[in-house]
């Protein structure tokens, strides 16, 4: 797979792959249930009626969203680890 590369990017690579593998379990939908702009974390419900999932300002604004409103249908990917929303995107539909 990584035979025409120096010994160091293929351990890079690898290292990227397997942290890439890990780190997102499933992309789902859900409405957010709430949102402190003062402490910068927030709880979104999912559709499927799982476990409420984290989401954190650092995300948001990764995401380029600005801010989240309650009520609103946020697309999101789940960290393993962290059970927190990552990779969010805003659906302004009512699907």
């Amino acid at each position: 797979m990584f035979s025409f590369m120096p010994q160091r990017w293929k351990n890079l690579a690898r290292y990227i792959i397997k942290k890439e593998k890990l780190k997102l379990n499933t992309t789902k939908f859900g409405t957010v249930r709430c949102f402190d702009t003062r402490t910068g974390k927030g709880w979104i419900t999912p559709d499927d009626g799982g476990s409420d999932v984290i989401v954190r300002q650092t995300a948001i604004n990764h995401a380029g969203l600005g801010q989240i409103a309650i009520g609103q249908t946020i697309g999101f990917d789940i960290a393993r680890k962290s059970r927190a929303a990552v990779n969010l995107w805003a659906t302004w539909s009512n699907r």
